[in-house]
C-alpha cells in the first residue's frame, strides 16, 4: 500500500476515498451527501460507509472532484462531486468488525433459540429435556 504522502492529493472516487457529493433532485433542489467508498462487507450508510457495489457508488466511481454524471433514484436526476480525498481507513475496518460483532451475536442468539425449542418438545424414552438448565448461555454472552 502506497503512504499517505504520496498519494495524489485528489484521486478519483473508488475504494478508500472520502467523497462529499451533490445530490440533485428534479426540482433542482440539492443536498449534500459525504461517504467514504469501503467494501460492501464493510458498509454502514448511517455511518458514512458506502459500499463500492452500491449502485451509489457505482455512478460516480472513477469520477474526480468537479464532475457531475447523470443519476436515476427517485426523485434524483443527478450527482455532483464536490470533493474527494483519502478516508480513514480505521472507519472501515471498525465498521467490518461491529458487522461481524452482531453476525457473532445474532448466530449464538439463533443457537440458544434451536436449542430451547428442541429441549421444550423433545420427549424420548428417558423422559425430556429439562430448558431451565440453559442460564450458562446468557453468562456467556454477558462476557463477551
Amino acid at each position: 500500500m502506497t503512504e499517505l504522502s504520496t498519494r495524489d492529493p485528489s484521486p478519483p472516487i473508488g475504494l478508500g476515498v472520502h467523497a462529499v457529493l451533490e445530490l440533485v433532485s428534479r426540482d433542482g433542489a440539492s443536498e449534500e451527501l459525504a461517504v467514504d467508498i469501503v467494501p460492501d462487507a464493510a458498509a454502514d450508510i448511517d455511518a458514512g460507509l458506502l459500499g463500492v457495489g452500491a449502485p451509489l457508488a457505482k455512478a460516480v466511481l472513477g469520477k474526480r472532484a468537479g464532475s457531475s454524471t447523470p443519476y436515476t433514484a427517485g426523485d434524483l436526476t443527478a450527482i455532483r462531486v464536490l470533493r474527494v480525498t483519502w478516508a480513514d481507513e480505521e472507519a472501515a475496518r471498525l465498521s467490518a468488525a461491529r458487522r461481524q460483532e452482531a453476525i457473532d451475536r445474532t448466530t449464538r442468539a439463533v443457537a440458544k433459540t434451536a436449542a430451547e425449542t428442541f429441549a421444550s418438545t423433545f420427549e424420548g424414552k428417558w423422559g425430556g429435556y429439562n430448558p431451565d438448565g440453559m442460564e450458562h448461555w446468557d453468562k456467556f454472552e454477558e462476557n463477551k
